[in-house]
């Protein structure tokens, strides 16, 4: 039998499709503020946003109509009809993102219109999706709107929530993205009772150093061409995953898979693959060129025509990327042939990979402790030897051989790794982003071997570090890390067990380093010895058994 739904189970599903966690609650309402023409917007959370959400605005705030008016469904005063679809230059527009929220939580508005006085403002107060008050209140211009116990009445999508402080962290990433998009509106987050975020209004220039930190400020190149304005990294200024993108089409932003290639396609050759670019690119463009009615979050976009749009990113990137010409002298310089001197011959190289390499245990008794294979030769990169059973020889390759036994070490030890005092600290400058993800993750990056501590901002100072790492490592391994926790903030383990086959690669032997016989049949003794695999941890084989049938297919 097909039944009508009630008003409460529609709006609740609404709910579901435009609310996720908090973080989807304060892009709506934050938006909503962006629209109302605000120049300071005050964002408050506790419990991650469960116990409360306040949004602050000072923008036109409404009359008791509207304020009652904006919590039914489909309500909006940024469009008439379906030709303003075409030409839309609000950042929301369905009218859904107030009723849904007002749905799944105690919600409470006071607002008022700058033309009323000041005790002519407008409470209103919803439970549940029930209108229970609407009254004059005292109030500033603009609007307050309070959330508490989110999703106290849908429990089935509170039980999949997040923890309260990875949804604070999304909070906060997208208070960045907003603030990013918008550097002329003052923003500010409050976590807990304390301040995180404060980007006052100014130009572009001065919010991406407040968002993402001095270090992209000294690696970012202007970009102003074609409509687009903004800055990108320079090719030494890569990531290994796409965090660092920030587009804003007509101020919204957006995620667009073909604009963010056609920036990696105006890079040309000068990164590496498997690297990305990081940049913060505005396009005001014609709103018919563009269809933001197509996800609900209007996360993703529709392009009109692609292949413009492509060859214009392409284009302003390539130009960003330029070299600026430099002034040549008015007298060409020249130059004299230094006498050659024959150079005096090298003094012999003494190996001291094994104590570097922490293989230990120098003095060995081959004929009474090793095991495994017995090694007959060593080439670069390579050790010859013979196998225990059955003709032919093994070949190993030393470096995927060490880096499987140094990352066995590490997982036996649960992560407690050989570590090294830094008689100088080493400083790493983070985004505000980044810095919230280790404050959370200080614990975790001590068992990989790293002793960091707060030093304010959005700088940390690293004591100490793995013994297997240089001091010029640490930083670019550390980002990596911070990167990885932030698409995978779940995945814990995952992400660790990541890093520790990453030290370990680090740690392992060269493959440009020829081993004595002695150092050789160690490594194997200890490659035997612990779980032998005929893969390295990054899944390569480490060895091949070259038996006479083989050689004859060879040779």
């Amino acid at each position: 039998m097909i039944c009508r739904l009630s008003p409460d189970v529609i709006n609740k599903i609404a709910a579901g499709e435009v609310i996720e966690n908090p973080a989807s609650v304060v892009k709506e309402l934050v938006e909503n503020s962006l629209d109302a023409a605000a120049t300071e917007i005050v964002v408050e959370i506790k419990g991650g946003g469960r116990q409360l959400i306040r949004i602050t605005d000072n923008g036109c705030g409404m009359d008791k109509g509207d304020a009652v008016l904006c919590l039914e469904r489909h309500a909006t005063s940024k469009m008439k009809g379906i030709d303003d679809l075409s030409s839309l230059s609000t950042m929301g527009f369905r009218g859904e993102a107030i009723a849904s929220i007002a749905a799944i939580s105690k919600f409470k508005l006071v607002t008022r219109r700058a033309v009323d006085p000041v005790d002519q403002g407008t409470l209103v107060v919803v439970e549940g999706g029930s209108l229970l008050q609407s009254a004059p209140a005292a109030c500033s211009v603009g609007t307050t709107i309070d959330i508490q116990s989110l999703f106290y009445n849908v429990p089935v999508r509170k039980k999949f929530l997040k923890s309260p402080a990875q949804d604070g962290a999304d909070v906060f990433k997208l208070m960045s993205v907003m603030a990013l998009g918008h550097p002329d509106v003052s923003f500010q987050l409050i976590r807990d009772g304390k301040q995180v975020l404060k980007a006052p209004g100014g130009p572009l220039q001065q919010r991406k150093g407040v968002v993402l930190g001095g270090e992209f400020l000294e690696a970012c190149l202007p970009v102003e061409s074609g409509g687009i304005v903004g800055f990108v990294g320079n090719p030494s200024y890569t990531r290994h995953n796409r965090l660092g993108q920030y587009l804003y089409l007509n101020g919204r932003a957006v995620v667009s898979p073909v604009i963010s290639r056609a920036v990696q396609g105006g890079f040309g050759t000068t990164i590496p693959p498997q690297r990305y670019p990081v940049f913060v690119l505005h396009w005001e463009m014609p709103t018919f060129d563009v269809d933001v009615n197509v996800h609900p979050q209007k996360r993703e976009v529709r392009l009109k025509d692609e292949e413009v749009v492509i060859q214009t990113v392409r284009d302003a990137i390539s130009l960003a990327l330029r070299p600026k010409e430099v002034p040549r002298p008015a007298v060409a310089p020249t130059f004299t042939r230094p006498e050659y001197t024959p150079a005096p011959a090298p003094a012999p190289m003494v190996h001291e990979a094994i104590a570097v390499y922490t293989i230990e245990e120098p003095e060995i008794d081959l004929k009474v402790e090793s095991l495994g294979p017995t090694v007959l030769t060593t080439i670069k990169g390579y050790i010859v030897a013979e196998p225990e059973e059955g003709d032919g020889f093994l070949l190993v390759d030393q470096k995927r051989a060490h880096h499987r036994v140094l990352f066995e070490k590490m997982k036996e030890s649960s992560g407690s790794v050989a570590t090294q005092s830094l008689s100088i600290p080493i400083q790493i400058d983070l985004t505000p982003v980044e810095a919230e993800v280790m404050r959370q993750s200080i614990d975790r990056l001590d068992s990989l071997g790293f002793s960091l501590r707060d030093f304010g901002r959005q700088a940390f100072l690293i004591d100490t570090i793995p013994q297997s790492f240089s001091n010029n490592d640490v930083k670019t391994m550390i980002k990596g890390i911070m990167e990885d926790l932030q698409v995978y903030p779940a995945a814990t383990e995952g992400v660790l067990e990541r890093q520790l086959v990453s030290i370990a690669l680090r740690g392992a032997i060269s493959s440009k380093t020829k081993l004595s016989l002695p150092e050789a049949q160690e490594l194997i003794k200890q490659l035997w010895n612990g779980q032998v695999s005929l893969q390295c941890p990054s899944g390569q084989q480490i060895w091949v058994h070259l038996n006479s049938e083989k050689l004859r297919e060879i040779v």
